[in-house]
């Protein structure tokens, strides 16, 4: 180990410390001299982020998991933090753009719950997102948790059904009696779509059923489309990954009970 390699390590592990012990004042400096000593780091950039945030100083935050996420595009961490951030900033349109990016992530490297986390939080904010919805009805339904894809279909088709779509809504409530043939739910909806009778709206969660968003020092209306970026290119390897991750599922969990 190099004396600048030293030097680096024992910063970081001061602003651990200062972090375990809530000092987050302490904590900035510490970061930011691990980060004089090694530039660009992610890990530091994640901690020093952290301890903005804990700061409230939001701005400087976001600065540190942007710098993160150039740093590790790899990695779905500082994607989930800016998405955090712009949240309680109540930028609610970036903060969506963010989730979904972050699960995108999460699912190019199989991790399938947090993934899960991130698209539920996307509903929770719209309830009429799509795109969040069409996902968790997916890997839902290929996880053996059948009720849950189930209850998405059935959103997506009140949804198609407010803007017009009929066609589309009854597709999606035929989909759910096929995979839950015995869903009272699946079948009133299809009954009522049928006869042309409105489904219930989706609906937003009151502010204090909302699940709590945690950061740990530890690893620590539809959005418009923009030009061909980063962003789409994300979407079309999460769905890729999403395709290689359910077939993993299938061969390799077959045996196993669905989780709950």
């Amino acid at each position: 180990m190099t004396a600048a390699t030293d030097a680096y390590q024992k910063a970081l592990n001061a602003g651990h410390a200062a972090a375990w012990d809530r000092d987050w004042k302490k904590a900035v400096e510490s970061y930011q001299q691990a980060l004089r000593l090694k530039p660009g780091d992610p890990m530091a950039l994640n901690s020093l982020g952290l301890a903005n945030f804990e700061l409230r100083e939001y701005g400087e935050a976001l600065e540190c998991y942007e710098q993160a996420s150039r740093a590790a595009p790899q990695d779905p961490t500082p994607l989930e933090k800016i998405a955090v951030i712009y949240e309680r900033q109540g930028n609610l349109h970036d903060a969506i753009e963010f989730f979904l990016r972050a699960a995108d992530t999460y699912l190019e490297a199989h991790d399938a719950e947090k993934a899960i986390e991130n698209w539920v939080r996307v509903t929770i904010l719209q309830p009429d997102q799509v795109v969040a919805r069409s996902r968790l009805a997916q890997v839902y339904e290929r996880l053996g948790r059948k009720s849950e894809a189930v209850t998405e279909l059935l959103v997506m088709a009140s949804v198609r059904q407010q803007s017009g779509d009929l066609t589309q809504a009854i597709k999606l409530a035929e989909q759910a009696t096929r995979i839950l043939p015995a869903s009272q739910e699946a079948q009133q909806a299809l009954q009522m779509l049928s006869s042309d009778q409105k489904l219930p709206r989706p609906v937003k969660p009151r502010e204090s059923s909302l699940p709590e968003q945690r950061f740990e020092t530890r690893k620590l209306p539809d959005l418009p489309p923009r030009q061909q970026d980063p962003v789409v290119a994300a979407s079309q390897r999460a769905l890729e990954a999403l395709a290689g991750l359910l077939f993993e599922e299938t061969a390799s969990g077959a045996e196993e009970a669905p989780r709950r």
